[in-house]
């Protein structure tokens, strides 16, 4: 990279090449001044660390019969020990849980773990890491609730609650559909107490809609 760039009058742009190093995300900062009727940049590179989130459901899928699935997604830096976490049902407006799944394994950073019914289809038992056929069973108007070391980290509906057969808010619903949260959603919603929008984080597919489940693609 050159250790000056020069825009002389009558030109709005220069260009150069640089090479990038090892960081994550490089970028580059110009300190610009005018001499001479020229506009001399000082290019340098700087790192860039993108924000990360946090472990959250990044798929809900409520399909017909028992195709039924959420997806995990670690959106830190750093591996997650599932070992810590459980995923909690409720059910029909239940204050506690109605059934509980203990996880298994580590989860790297940017990647996916997809809990389905026991009996689901084949399409989803292809990309599931986790059956079950408890947790992973259920229905509009059930929350489920992803608990880490005691402490809720991400919640789909409002504990507590029955909302009648589904959650529903400007066309999206939690009944009859896949839902995958908006790629603008880094963390969890830990909070089970408060209404709950699935149109807030969450966009809508048809029912039994798969191909997107395994991976989160946000590039």
């Amino acid at each position: 990279m050159p250790s000056t760039v020069t825009i002389v009058a009558g030109q709005r742009t220069a260009s150069f090449d640089f090479t990038a190093g090892s960081s994550e995300v490089m970028g580059v900062a110009v300190n610009a001044t005018a001499q001479a009727g020229a506009l001399v940049a000082t290019p340098a590179i700087v790192d860039v660390q993108l924000a990360h989130g946090t472990l959250m459901f990044s798929e809900y899928l409520e399909g017909s019969s028992n195709n039924k699935a959420l997806e995990l997604y670690n959106g830190t830096a750093a591996e997650v020990d599932l070992t810590q976490c459980e995923v909690q049902l409720y059910s029909n407006g239940a204050s506690s849980p109605s059934a509980t799944l203990a996880l298994t394994g580590d989860l790297q950073p940017g990647s996916t773990f997809v809990l389905c019914n026991t009996s689901a289809s084949a399409g989803i038992l292809a990309v599931c890491n986790l059956r079950n056929s408890s947790v992973v069973n259920f229905n509009g108007d059930d929350s489920v609730a992803l608990v880490c070391g005691g402490n809720n980290v991400d919640v789909i509906g409002q504990i507590g609650t029955d909302p009648g057969a589904e959650w529903v808010a400007n066309g999206v619903s939690t009944l009859n559909k896949t839902l995958r949260r908006k790629c603008s959603v880094v963390s969890g919603d830990p909070d089970g107490s408060n209404a709950f929008d699935p149109s807030a984080e969450w966009d809508t597919q048809a029912q039994d809609t798969i191909d997107g489940l395994g991976s989160r693609n946000c590039n």
